[in-house]
């Protein structure tokens, strides 16, 4: 984040990000307040405390994150390897259903599937996250950090999808009230409609950037 905000010229930022790139901007919101101008979390705070061990949620809930346990198998990972494309067009659908994106609008995404290092950074973000997988050594200060649930100080925005086939929106989460940032943050809304997602998170990061002036 140092290097990135030096590169771009830039004091601060403001972040909206989805999956693996949002939980990254979560933990720079939380760790480096001073760089992080705003902030709007999809799905939530997402800060996970990867030193304790994983506790069970509802039986429905462990239902819909059935994928995540797949992948701590070795069948996962070559499932992954051999379907990556239509594997993650599922969790796609199963995520939005009621949106019905194209095949071009996916396959401007599904080309970063190509990547070699996609299967390899996957695997081993789900396995960490459940203890089936060691992290980096020079990251063990920031992970007992992070195992605190840091609170984010910047002005947030919280979006949760309503339609969202896996994670439904809960009324109320414990876990997003360390995301209230100052008193004047903009709170928590349920997106109605899949489609309007990406014009209303660019309005949101504007929002979230308004109640600093």
């Amino acid at each position: 984040m140092s290097r990135f905000r030096r590169c771009a010229q830039a004091r601060t930022f403001r972040g909206r990000r989805l999956r693996l790139g949002g939980r990254a901007s979560y933990i720079a919101a939380a760790l480096y307040p001073d760089y992080v101008r705003a902030a709007v979390l999809i799905g939530g705070y997402t800060i996970q405390d990867t030193l304790a061990s994983p506790q069970p949620a509802a039986p429905e809930i462990e239902r819909a994150l059935w994928y995540q346990w797949y992948f701590n198998t070795e069948r996962g990972r070559a499932g992954l390897a051999a379907n990556r494309r239509s594997f993650w067009r599922l969790l796609w659908q199963l995520s939005s259903p009621t949106w019905h994106f194209s095949d071009e609008t996916y396959n401007r995404t599904a080309a970063s599937f190509d990547n070699p290092d996609f299967v390899d950074v996957v695997i081993h973000s789900f396995r960490h996250r459940n203890g089936n997988a060691s992290g980096e050594v020079r990251f063990l200060p920031m992970e007992r950090q992070l195992a605190g649930r840091p609170k984010i100080q910047s002005p947030v925005i919280i979006l949760h999808g309503a339609d969202d086939g896996i994670a439904r929106p809960p009324a109320d989460s414990p876990a997003d009230h360390q995301a209230g940032g100052p008193p004047r943050s903009p709170g928590r809304r349920p997106l109605p409609a899949a489609r309007k997602t990406g014009r209303r998170l660019v309005g949101a990061s504007g929002a979230a950037g308004r109640t600093l002036k």
